[in-house]
């Protein structure tokens, strides 16, 4: 199947729900970025196997379509996921550098392994926990007494 003429792409622009126009079914082009992310299959590869399914595009289509529409796909799953932890999960810090700036970021992982939430910040979280129980020494925020 070749890219639709003028008269053809007019009956697929009703459905389009994604950003900019595209010469093929929009779940067509989303099947082969999820196929091309899930299962780490080759440009060439994919462009064959859609063409054995009658749908014409090159390699540099399905790379030009990943770089698209693969950060939607995934923060719409993250939207979709966060803060639903099956039970068990943990935390994380490390300290990395944003724009030429030091800060922690935190990381909450659930038992697969999975992000369930993620925070940004300029100061450590004793100084955090400290802002959240109103202390005046950050440190007695966490004392076991």
């Amino acid at each position: 199947m070749k890219p639709l003429g003028d008269d053809d792409r007019k009956q697929y622009t009703t459905y389009f729900t994604l950003p900019n126009f595209l010469e093929f079914p929009t779940d067509i082009v989303l099947l082969v970025v999820l196929w091309r992310v899930r299962y780490k299959l080759s440009l060439r590869d994919l462009a064959e196997m859609f063409l054995h399914r009658g749908f014409e595009f090159t390699h540099e289509a399905v790379r030009e379509w990943e770089a698209r529409f693969a950060p939607l796909m995934a923060n719409k799953l993250r939207a979709k996921c966060k803060g639903q932890a099956d039970g068990s999960w943990h935390t994380d810090e490390t300290y990395i550098k944003v724009g030429g700036v030091w800060k922690y970021l935190y990381r909450a992982i659930d038992r697969n392994g999975n992000l369930v939430d993620s925070m940004l910040s300029d100061h450590p979280a004793i100084l955090i926990m400290a802002e959240v129980v109103g202390t005046v020494d950050g440190f007695s925020a966490i004392s076991c007494a």
